[in-house]
């Protein structure tokens, strides 16, 4: 499907639907536009996409410091401030240091042309290492309960490219919500996303923004039914970083023709060209081995998944396909901490490979051939031996 011709509103009428962002008590648009993507069009662009998002009802709107190196929050500030108080606008800071936390809000505020922030994020928690530093005496945390004092910022949110990490921190960080991806690619790569990370997020009260709905572009041929499978989960705002009138109007209509039912979600997991017949899809009921065996080989692909999103399956692909898998892969920064995890097992994994009684994978994947690429990733091995 081609993403900039087809699934253009037709209906002028269509409003984007308002959630409860967790229990902040702020009502944010279903769709919301993220700032990354606003670095690569020029302002004219971008207030063209402002405007029609705001019309069809869209008030969230979440940038970051680094994105272009303030570029993003300074276009976007431009085009923004006479809407301001109908919307909810977040950024982001990676720093994890008191003085730079506070040094990097006030350059936002600034950029963004407001007095306050809606949302402000911790970016990219994704270690330990990263919640002590934020922390400690002098961590960003002790800036961010600042500015919330000082009525800067609202209310604390984080973002995380290591979802198992949310539990270790739910009870240390104070953050009110968090980003997360919400794409069918990365929910077969990181299951323990709509298994056991939603779940006890919603039952801590906490907001759930998706990012990524199309897999940081991966997903370009399935936009609509990408961000329908997304609907599906339990979200209150999927943020994409449509930056074209046509990518806003594809998102938005697909918003608004709701999330896939079973049949039609089952009919993606089946056809996906991005999935194909090599992705495996976590079933929760494995066809080609039972009980133990077949969990543990949905957990040898599932830390594939994490090394380079399964993206590489060592067949041909067109120039194009090649480029983005080459670039997103490990887009993550995940690979030490897959093969850290399998080297954990690596004996009972190694031993899948002789495994007898292999039945059909009802998503045609040549299991075997999956099994030595997967080891040999994850093992340090050369896979393009297979």
């Amino acid at each position: 499907m081609n993403r900039e011709s087809d699934h253009a509103i037709k209906d002028q009428s269509i409003k984007l639907p308002e959630r409860t962002l967790g229990s902040t008590g702020l009502k944010v648009s279903l769709l919301g536009l993220g700032g990354f993507h606003q670095c690569e069009v020029d302002s004219g662009i971008i207030e063209q996409v402002a405007n029609r998002f705001i019309a069809l009802g869209g008030n969230y709107i979440e940038t970051a410091r680094s994105y272009g190196r303030g570029a993003s929050e300074i276009k976007l500030g431009n085009v923004l401030k006479p809407y301001r108080k109908k919307l909810v606008i977040a950024s982001k800071t990676a720093m994890r240091d008191a003085e730079n936390a506070w040094r990097e809000l006030n350059e936002t505020l600034n950029a963004l042309q407001t007095d306050h922030l809606d949302l402000y994020f911790i970016h990219n928690i994704s270690r330990m290492e990263d919640a002590n530093a934020i922390l400690a005496p002098d961590g960003a945390l002790k800036t961010f309960i600042r500015a919330k004092d000082e009525g800067m910022i609202k209310h604390i949110a984080i973002s995380s490219h290591w979802p198992a990490i949310l539990p270790e921190i739910i009870d240390l960080v104070p953050f009110e919500t968090v980003l997360i991806w919400g794409n069918y690619l990365d929910f077969c790569n990181y299951p323990e996303i709509p298994e056991q990370i939603l779940p006890a997020l919603r039952k801590h009260g906490k907001g759930i923004l998706f990012m990524k709905p199309l897999a940081d572009g991966y997903l370009y041929r399935s936009p609509v039914n990408a961000f329908r499978y997304a609907l599906r989960h339990d979200c209150d705002c999927i943020v994409s970083g449509f930056n074209s009138l046509e990518m806003l109007n594809i998102d938005a209509a697909a918003i608004a023709e709701g999330p896939l039912n079973d049949a039609a979600c089952a009919a993606l997991l089946t056809d996906a060209p991005e999935l194909g017949n090599y992705v495996c899809r976590q079933c929760k009921n494995c066809t080609v081995l039972p009980g133990s065996q077949g969990n543990l080989l949905k957990r040898l692909f599932e830390l594939e998944g994490k090394f380079d999103r399964q993206m590489n399956d060592y067949r041909p692909v067109d120039s194009g396909t090649y480029a983005l898998r080459q670039r997103l892969g490990g887009w993550f920064g995940n690979v030490e901490r897959a093969t850290a995890m399998y080297s954990e097992n690596a004996a009972e994994f190694i031993k899948l490979s002789a495994a007898s009684g292999l039945k059909p994978c009802r998503y045609h994947i040549d299991i075997p051939r999956k099994i030595r690429i997967a080891a040999k990733k994850l093992s340090g091995g050369n896979p393009a031996e297979i």
